[in-house]
């Protein structure tokens, strides 16, 4: 599917709760739970896995700082390394400084079985 940058535009003002032109972690999962209520995405395990794909920007299997750092400034939210980096510390869950899929999978459904 190809989207023009004016479709990413209204996508993002659609979810910035707060009205700041960026779209935060908490924005963007807050829009993951609202469309698994209406059961429009992440409704299987292959959806997340496609999810972490698009995340993964070098293609190694990992989220590190530098993907994340990528990910928020392709969406218009300019955050620092070590900004990217604090995030991937709260999610990993060893020593590697890299998020991998089973710990995306852990956050990515812990958040969504709260509804």
């Amino acid at each position: 599917m190809d989207v023009d940058e004016n479709q990413i535009k209204a996508m993002i003002r659609g979810v910035d709760a707060n009205s700041d032109g960026c779209v935060t972690i908490d924005e963007f999962i807050n829009l993951m739970l609202q469309l698994r209520k209406r059961k429009q995405f992440l409704s299987s395990n292959s959806e997340l896995h496609e999810a972490f794909l698009l995340c993964d920007l070098n293609k190694d299997g990992f989220l590190d700082k530098y993907d994340i750092y990528a990910l928020f400034k392709d969406v218009g939210d300019h955050i620092t390394m070590e900004m990217a980096a604090e995030m991937v510390d709260c999610v990993k869950s060893d020593s590697s400084g890299c998020i991998s899929m089973s710990d995306f999978m852990r956050l990515a459904l812990s958040r969504l079985t709260r509804l």
